[in-house]
């Protein structure tokens, strides 16, 4: 009874817990994606939103565009895993679209984060698992990689914006969009962000190696989904930063994810 989907289905992990089960995000990524489309297709849902991720794209740095994908070359080594798993399920919706004609519109998410984020430390994502940690008085705050590589991360609330005016696009019909703030934020920048409002700048960081090679800095150009829906990114990273911090302190007792 469902005239739209949003598939946001999946299995995600931290730096440190992806280092070390290999498949913790391809195999059962790929068979939720292949069954949730099955299932869309079984119930004759017209529209979907399927969330992809930027993991999907070549070893490079820079500003990507969605053309940029190309399918010749693999994703970086540390993203090869996930980064396929993710390109499988494009192809799947693309299977899907063109033997039944439902419109499946494919969401490059950049990093992201906010409240209701998860800060276990063994599934967190780089921001939620760093504030958890400076919000707890960790010193010195142990921090994976290095300063100097810098993403694009992306405020829940934004994310979220960007997916109803997907749904809401009337003649956007198929296609992929990235999502993003547009600007590329050193994992430096975030350490920084995250002490100062925590109430902790000036704290001692201790930097761990990248167990895997990544590309220096990447952002996603966003102007394809500007163009065709209006939406931007409201907010920037250091106020999503400072609102993710309020909330982890107003919600740490009882947020359990």
């Amino acid at each position: 009874g469902c005239h739209a989907a949003v598939l946001a289905a999946a299995v995600s992990a931290g730096a440190g817990q992806a280092a070390g089960a290999a498949g913790l995000q391809v195999t059962d990524n790929i068979v939720i994606d292949a069954q949730l489309l099955q299932a869309l297709h079984d119930a004759k849902v017209a529209r979907a939103v399927y969330v992809s991720s930027a993991t999907v794209y070549p070893d490079r740095a820079g500003a990507l565009r969605e053309a940029d994908l190309d399918w010749n070359l693999d994703p970086p080594p540390a993203y090869l895993g996930v980064g396929w798993a993710k390109r499988a399920a494009e192809k799947l919706c693309d299977f899907w679209q063109a033997k039944t004609g439902m419109e499946i519109v494919v969401a490059r998410p950049a990093n992201i984060y906010g409240p209701f984020a998860r800060f276990d430390p063994a599934t967190a994502n780089f921001i939620p698992a760093l504030i958890r940690k400076a919000v707890e008085g960790a010193d010195p705050l142990e921090v994976w990689g290095s300063a100097s590589v810098a993403r694009d991360v992306i405020y829940g609330e934004d994310f979220g914006a960007a997916i109803v005016a997907l749904l809401n696009a009337a003649e956007i019909g198929q296609g992929a969009f990235n999502i993003g703030s547009g600007r590329a934020t050193s994992v430096g920048e975030a350490a920084e962000w995250i002490l100062r409002h925590a109430g902790r700048a000036g704290a001692r960081i201790v930097w761990r190696g990248d167990t895997q090679a990544v590309p220096p800095a990447r952002v996603l150009d966003c102007a394809k989904i500007e163009a065709a829906t209006g939406w931007q990114a409201a907010i920037g990273p250091e106020e999503g930063i400072r609102r993710t911090v309020e909330w982890w302190r107003a919600n740490r007792a009882s947020w359990t994810r």
